[in-house]
């Protein structure tokens, strides 16, 4: 039941991720605004917002314009389910709390590093100063 939980909090972090990676690297905020199709600009219901699950009912299609949703979403929040999964068996397995919290931080971070610098060539400020914190405590 731990390992269920701790991959659907993480599907939940890494669809948070995607809208960092997203937004940090397109200079637009994000807390504020709703997700809203890249192509058609629509903005996106409540059930389209399920991670994993709603990619694989629109079969990696907006539900709009019928475009392609890019499989890096997807990849994304299962990596970082995954992820999750990882440290909880960590967490299980006797390492502190602090120290898979601030692992997980970090991790998560240099996840979303990752895609946006492959994606658009950038590494936000935002990760890269959360990170060193995380590493710093």
């Amino acid at each position: 039941m731990v390992i269920f939980l701790s991959f659907v909090i993480g599907i939940f972090l890494g669809s948070f991720l995607n809208v960092l990676i997203d937004r940090l690297s397109t200079d637009r905020p994000f807390v504020k605004g709703r997700s809203y199709c890249e192509n058609c600009k629509r903005t996106l219901k409540p059930i389209d917002l399920i991670p994993l699950v709603s990619y694989i009912m629109l079969r990696g299609k907006c539900r709009f314009c019928h475009k392609k949703i890019p499989f890096r979403l997807f990849f994304v929040e299962a990596l970082v389910g995954v992820t999750a999964v990882v440290l909880s068996l960590g967490l299980l397995g006797g390492f502190g709390i602090f120290q898979t919290i601030l692992l997980g931080i970090i991790l998560f971070c240099f996840i979303g590093i990752f895609f946006a610098d492959i994606v658009y060539g950038i590494i936000p400020d935002l990760l890269v100063v959360v990170s060193a914190l995380a590493s710093l405590a």
